[in-house]
């Protein structure tokens, strides 16, 4: 969902897979709900379970992955709001492509 001044998405991670390096010009949050990735934001990258929560700046580069056996999941929420199905649907997103 998004409106005007926020988006946020829930977010499920097979095993194994993970989503592209990305940026993107609103800042962000993922807060994790289920399983255990590991997550980049710029040049550092750190294990990510349960409770965590995590902040991306505008502009900086992004993802995570799925490091378990069961489904990672994760909430996201940006300000200001952007189209962030484009993250998800198309496919075509380039690794370290900005949205």
């Amino acid at each position: 969902m998004h409106g005007d001044q926020i988006a946020a998405t829930w977010v499920d991670i097979n095993p194994g897979s993970k989503q592209r390096l990305h940026r993107h010009v609103p800042e962000q949050v993922y807060v994790i709900v289920h399983g255990k990735g590991k997550m980049q934001v710029g040049q550092h990258q750190q294990e990510v379970g349960v409770g965590d929560l995590v902040y991306i700046p505008s502009n900086t580069l992004h993802g995570i992955e799925n490091i378990a056996d069961d489904t990672l999941t994760y909430i996201s929420a940006a300000t200001p709001a952007f189209n962030i199905s484009a993250l998800y649907d198309t496919g075509e997103l380039k690794e370290g492509q900005s949205v």
